[in-house]
């Protein structure tokens, strides 16, 4: 049990991660546009 919750919460770590930087850049996308 202790593994497939290590991996689902490595998993989520990862998407959280991509998520942030695929924010910053549009983010900085739009600031560099405007």
């Amino acid at each position: 049990m202790r593994q497939t919750r290590l991996k689902y919460a490595t998993r989520t770590i990862i998407a959280v991660l991509t998520g942030v930087t695929v924010l910053m850049s549009v983010l900085r996308a739009l600031i560099i546009s405007s």
